[in-house]
């Protein structure tokens, strides 16, 4: 069973000791002690790991989401339905990826484009 440590962020930041840093990623955005004793954590215990911020969302660029083919709230609803029905989950493949993206920063002029496409 694959296993995803989910890290909180933190209210410390590098921009508050460097306020003109500009974009970074989250990884190294956050600066207090806590997050960075659960970064440790899941660098030490987990292959698979992510920053979860409620202002910024995710932060990781291997995730892979198996409902991206989707255009639609509708369509990811009946995908997940039919997979219920037949029992089967809804596995990833490379050729249902599609590029999605997520923003990083700190303010709006800090905020740049991270692709969750594979690398």
């Amino acid at each position: 069973m694959k296993r995803l440590c989910i890290v909180p962020c933190g209210s410390k930041k590098v921009w508050d000791k460097a306020p003109s840093i500009g974009a970074t990623e989250a990884r190294h955005a956050y600066i207090g002690t806590f997050h960075k004793a659960c970064q440790q954590y899941a660098l030490q215990f987990f292959s698979d790991w992510v920053i979860l911020s409620a202002k910024y969302v995710f932060d990781n660029s291997k995730l892979a989401y198996p409902l991206s083919d989707c255009k639609g709230i509708g369509f990811m609803v009946q995908k997940l339905q039919r997979a219920v029905q037949e029992k089967k989950e809804i596995l990833f493949t490379p050729s249902s990826k599609r590029q999605s993206f997520i923003e990083v920063g700190k303010s709006d002029e800090a905020q740049r484009r991270i692709s969750l496409q594979e690398r």
